[in-house]
């Protein structure tokens, strides 16, 4: 059971152009596949066009599949342990560790350490480098918010991705390292595509099939 997957421009084209009746159909039909594995009693139109989707969804299901097979999440165990510190020898200068741990913290917050940059240092130098070193010319590649979107995929969330490094240009080259090996053939076209690519590399601990 998946909790997410790729829905494509090309489905929602082609569902549009679909009677009402068999748009809401067909919607129910690929979300149950795609998330719970459940084929769908479908007839007539309805059932022609899930045939032509299915191949679709079966292919990123076992590129997911694959790219999660034995893969650990969390192998740090969370927060670490502290260590009570020892006193100074001046108790006035004894360090104070009455700490406020909130953990309410947005999945996609930026880590402390990151927050003195600016978004445009992430977002000019991953437009510099896909436009030097990606074989296609990425539609929506001048969209800063696409590309603002793509720092926050690379930003760790909090006690979730542990296996990612802090800064996100490190994981953006990961990532890009990874989908490099990708034929050519088979590259996006898109930013946007890319986008999801990027969020099923980090939902399945940095492997992409």
């Amino acid at each position: 059971m998946r909790n997410s997957f790729i829905f494509y421009d090309s489905f929602y084209k082609a569902i549009k152009l679909l009677p009402e009746e068999n748009q809401l159909e067909i919607y129910n039909a690929i979300t149950e596949y795609a998330l719970l594995g459940k084929d769908p009693t479908l007839d007539g139109v309805s059932l022609s066009m899930f045939i032509l989707i299915k191949p679709q969804l079966d292919s990123n299901n076992k590129r997911y599949e694959n790219g999660c097979k034995g893969a650990k999440f969390g192998v740090l165990g969370g927060r670490p342990k502290k260590t009570p510190k020892k006193p100074l020898n001046n108790p006035k200068q004894t360090p104070n560790d009455n700490v406020n741990d909130n953990d309410n913290v947005n999945d996609n917050d930026i880590s402390k350490d990151m927050e003195k940059k600016s978004p445009d240092d992430f977002i000019d130098k991953i437009q510099k480098g896909l436009r030097e070193s990606y074989p296609y010319t990425l539609e929506g590649l001048s969209d800063r918010r696409r590309i603002y979107n793509l720092k926050q995929v690379m930003t760790p969330r909090k006690n979730r991705d542990e296996w990612m490094d802090k800064d996100p240009i490190k994981n953006m080259e990961k990532f890009y390292k990874e989908y490099s090996k990708t034929d050519d053939r088979y590259k996006v076209r898109k930013i946007i595509k890319l986008l999801d690519i990027a969020k099923e590399w980090r939902e399945c601990g940095g492997k992409l099939k």
